[in-house]
Parts: C-alpha cells; structure tokens; sequence
C-alpha cells in the first residue's frame, strides 16, 4: 500500500484522488509518520436493474395492510409515574433536605444594566 505524507497530499489532492481512482489501490496519508486517513477506491456497483432483484424470494403472509398492532406497543409511563415507581424500588431516594427556590447564580449586573447605569438611567 502506498503511503503520502499530509503535506504532499495537500498539495497534489485532486491528482492523488484520481491515482487512486485509475489504480484501484489504497493510499495511506501519514501525518508525523502515523497513518491518520486511508483513501481507497469507490466500490462501483454493477450495471442493471436493481428493482425487483429479491422478487420471489420472500413471502408475506397475513394482511400487512390492515393489521391491528396496537397491542406489541407499550404505553410509556409519565415523569411522575416512572419517578414512584423507582422510588418504591429503591432506585431513588428524596431528599429530606427542604428545597430552596432558585435564585441568580452571581450578583453581578448584566451588560445592560451596567451600560444604563454609566449613563444615569
């Protein structure tokens, strides 16, 4: 496998791409002497028709169309449903401790504030 040096590839980018291309070889782009990136060919698909390919190789049985599948769904507890419900497992505690009201985090004036009180208004 070929390998190029970051540098180089930056500079000849386009023609590296397209060696690789035409070659239908891997090239390695080494930054310090370590690999960072493998460039390889695209893999081209064959020519044809791909519609229908799996055609007669699978069956479907029942009404698709019509089905009732109401049932294989489970209906999601709410937020405060699931909280009990870990709560009686013991998976989560309450904390005892009151809870404060949240408050500003700094006492610091914002911008505008600070630039309205420079001006006196």
């Amino acid at each position: 496998m070929k390998t190029m040096l970051v540098s180089e590839f930056k500079a000849k980018c386009i023609a590296t791409l397209k060696e690789v291309y035409r070659s239908r070889e891997p090239m390695v782009v080494t930054l310090r002497g370590k690999p960072i990136v493998t460039i390889q060919p695209f893999a081209e698909f064959p020519p044809g028709k791909h519609l229908g390919e799996l055609k007669g190789k699978m069956a479907i049985h029942g009404d698709i169309v019509h089905m009732d599948s109401t049932g294989d769904w489970d209906i999601k507890p709410t937020l405060g449903e699931r909280l009990k419900d870990l709560e009686r497992s013991g998976s989560l505690v309450r904390s005892a401790l009151p809870r404060k009201p949240f408050g500003p985090v700094g006492r610091r004036l914002g911008a505008l504030s600070r630039f309205l009180a420079e001006r006196g208004e």
